[in-house]
């Protein structure tokens, strides 16, 4: 786990609702996480894709009632975000297909119909998706309880994404990415300081000038 890593990359949020958070007691929090908890997707239903949220350093683990000593650590509410993706191999599932179809054709003495080929690449995907080993990504939250800072742990922007996007779905709040200008409204700079605000002055690296 990030986290749990000499080595972390993070993005920081600053949760912009205090009111949100001061309703948030401990038996919300574990409630809200267990119920949006991660599922395995239902291929049966075309599903190829799910994500929830994981007890932290448990990636298989959603039961959070049952591990909140893992979940609240000091002022902190720490647990894991996971994201599946079922892929099939394209090869593999192309030969599966044509096999399928055209020992069908062999039995019926004739071509098949459109939707007699679609339903057999319907069965051959969906016996696959039951087979195949999903592509996990996961990401570590940290949630300081105390001044409402975020900090998603993940090297993919598209994680940390729909990550955050999940967190303001299921808690009702809204997350302001933790940018330099946020860092400028906290200092109670309003929008006509900004607009004066003088850009820094560009930096220069010497090695990168020579190489030119």
């Amino acid at each position: 786990m990030a986290l749990k890593s000499g080595s972390m990359t993070w993005r920081g949020f600053q949760t912009m609702d205090p009111k949100v958070m001061e309703d948030l007691d401990r038996t919300k929090i574990l409630a809200i996480l267990e119920k949006n908890a991660f599922r395995d997707p239902d291929v049966v239903d075309g599903e190829v894709e799910s994500h929830g949220f994981v007890v932290f350093d448990e990636i298989l683990t959603t039961e959070f009632d049952a591990n909140s000593e893992k979940t609240f650590v000091g002022s902190y509410v720490i647990f894991s975000y996971r994201r599946d993706k079922l892929k099939l191999p394209s090869a593999y599932t192309r030969a599966l297909i044509k096999a399928e179809e055209a020992q069908a054709e062999e039995k019926k003495g004739s071509r098949l119909s459109r939707a007699e080929r679609t339903a057999i690449k319907e069965r051959i995907e969906l016996m696959l998706y039951k087979k195949v080993i999903p592509a996990i990504q996961v990401a570590d939250v940290a949630w300081s309880l105390t001044d409402g800072t975020v900090r998603i742990f993940s090297g993919s922007k598209t994680v940390v994404e729909t990550c955050a996007e999940l967190l303001e779905s299921c808690f009702g709040v809204e997350l302001l990415p933790s940018e330099p200008f946020v860092r400028l409204l906290d200092e109670n700079y309003d929008d006509a300081k900004l607009l004066k605000q003088a850009l820094p002055a560009p930096i220069y690296i010497p090695a990168l000038l020579n190489a030119e």
